[in-house]
């Protein structure tokens, strides 16, 4: 419903843009020119650090991006990268904008995915201090089955690719840090791993 909106309010044409996995959209600096509404896949929101790179925040399917940084006039300090293979479709800032204040159910559906992901990192960053790196991972792994998982019988697995590098990203530490850590969790049955495939094992 939400998307059919979107889809015959704001864009007149049918074309979507796609972009490899890995493809820059945004980087820190630029103006933000365009609005990009994400069809398939997803986008990692970072910013890089003397640590390496922490992930901030990955758009799903139906979002608007990077609209609360326009509304909110603020300068983007942030890289956006493609996560996987995606199409999305582009518009104005200002026309998306306008659809947005005459459509009050596509604005609901934002607000709503924007305070998910502000309560989402808000939770990861509690959760985290202080903690030791074996728990911030497992409770890294717990977010994106809930923000990711598909219920299977006796364990969630996480549709999204995930490598060890990505994980670290989400962290803050080195990817061989994150490998350890990984061989721990899964020698003590609470994930699974494989390819790049992350399943949370459920207690019975």
């Amino acid at each position: 419903m939400i998307d059919t909106k979107v889809k015959d309010g704001l864009f007149e044409k049918p074309e979507e843009t796609r972009f490899k996995k890995g493809s820059i959209l945004l980087k820190p600096g630029e103006k933000i020119e365009k609005i990009y509404y994400l069809k398939h896949g997803n986008v990692r929101m970072y910013k890089k650090s003397p640590a390496g790179d922490v992930t901030i925040h990955i758009f799903k399917k139906g979002s608007f991006f990077p609209i609360a940084l326009f509304i909110g006039k603020l300068m983007n300090k942030y890289y956006f990268q493609a996560l996987t293979n995606i199409k999305v479709k582009i518009s104005a800032p200002e026309k998306v904008v306008r659809f947005l204040k005459d459509e009050p159910e596509v604005l609901f559906d934002l607000t709503k995915r924007l305070s998910k992901g502000l309560e989402g990192m808000a939770s990861r960053i509690t959760e985290n201090l202080g903690e030791r790196v074996d728990k911030k991972l497992l409770s890294t792994i717990k977010y994106l089955s809930q923000s990711f998982g598909k219920e299977e019988k006796g364990f969630v697995r996480i549709s999204l690719p995930l490598s060890h590098n990505d994980l670290a990203s989400w962290l803050g530490i080195s990817r061989e840090t994150v490998s350890r850590e990984m061989k721990k969790l899964a020698k003590s049955g609470q994930i699974s791993y494989k390819y790049k495939q992350i399943s949370l094992i459920k207690k019975n």
